[in-house]
């Protein structure tokens, strides 16, 4: 043994595993720090870290941890996710397709009516010009919360929910991986990154070493791991910056096509005469000739999330690349359930 040990450090895969060693201290210290005292994560995460074992990825498969954690969050996402924004989904086409036909009768009938009473007077002055527009709105308001409850479609308890379902379990994974990632014994630091490659010349020279080590009759096993070329693992950042700017990028995209559907469905909606909640100086019924602007709500909160999707990327250069790969499979079911409601907005 001793003799391979030699021939390994004169072929050059000593110099593979300093690389490797320098990877290993590319973990945050503000990480370590943040998590240090959440004692209870503590057989959380070691629990979750034995699952890949327990399933039999460990030995059979290239990238175990890696292949359990997108599994892992493809199942969530499953289990969890589609659940909810199914019934999201249902809540909104009760607003769209009941509720609003019934508001914009209403709209019609409420300020008739209260012009109807005082049609008989010549002379309406200012301050009962006023008045009436004010009777109109107030009387507009309390129809509008009606039909919110009567049909239960309520779109801010709807987004509310939505959030409170999918943020504190992306916040605990997010939580039990970075744990698990900075343990002192911690699994993760033993598997690189898939998206990584060493190299050429590092490669080169693994390559030859176990060539020579299998021509000499050494078990392919122990070859395997004496020539194993180190480099960034799971438990530490990424240094190629590539997984930081696909989040990113994926944040963006799934902003921007939720801002399309959105806004399509309002273009349908004043296509079909249909408004949303009454204004303040409301007092006609007939759809203007130009849709509505976006409500100031929904341009704020585009912003702030456009503003998420670009602050996500230096996160991200700072955490575990565990964390990546559990936030970019997050991503990536998010655009696709972005892109499939869009493609049914569109027909």
């Amino acid at each position: 043994m001793l003799r391979i040990l030699r021939h390994r450090s004169a072929l050059g895969l000593g110099a593979a595993r300093s690389v490797n060693l320098g990877y290993y201290g590319m973990r945050s210290k503000h990480t370590d720090a943040t998590l240090a005292h959440v004692t209870w994560l503590d057989p959380l995460a070691r629990h979750l870290l034995v699952m890949p074992e327990t399933l039999g990825l460990v030995g059979t498969c290239p990238y175990p941890y890696t292949t359990f954690i997108v599994g892992m969050t493809l199942i969530l996402r499953l289990v969890v996710s589609v659940p909810t924004v199914a019934w999201q989904r249902r809540r909104n086409d009760k607003f769209t397709q009941i509720m609003l036909p019934e508001w914009a009768v209403w709209k019609r009938q409420i300020p008739a009516a209260a012009l109807s009473r005082h049609a008989r007077q010549q002379d309406i002055s200012k301050e009962k010009r006023v008045q009436l527009h004010r009777e109109i709105h107030c009387a507009l308001t309390e129809k509008w919360k009606h039909l919110i409850k009567l049909h239960d479609c309520s779109p801010l308890r709807t987004t509310l929910t939505s959030l409170a379902v999918h943020i504190p379990l992306f916040i605990l994974v997010s939580m039990l991986l970075q744990k698990g990632a900075i343990m002192g014994d911690s699994v993760l630091a033993h598997e690189i990154v898939p998206w990584w490659s060493p190299d050429a010349t590092v490669a080169a020279q693994a390559s030859a070493s176990q060539q020579i080590l299998q021509e000499k009759g050494l078990d392919p096993e122990l070859v395997r791991r004496l020539t194993q070329i180190g480099g960034p693992t799971l438990a530490d950042t990424d240094p190629t910056r590539i997984m930081p700017v696909a989040v990113g990028a994926l944040n963006m995209a799934n902003v921007e096509i939720g801002n399309w559907t959105r806004q399509r469905r309002r273009a349908k909606e004043h296509a079909l005469g249909l408004g949303s909640a009454p204004k303040s100086n409301e007092g006609s019924a007939e759809p203007g000739p130009e849709p509505e602007p976006e409500p100031l709500r929904s341009r704020v909160l585009s912003t702030v999330l456009r503003a998420g999707a670009v602050i996500s990327i230096p996160i991200a250069t700072q955490v575990p690349a565990v964390l990546l790969v559990y936030w970019a499979t997050s991503a990536c079911a998010t655009f696709a359930q972005n892109m499939y409601f869009a493609r049914k907005e569109a027909e």
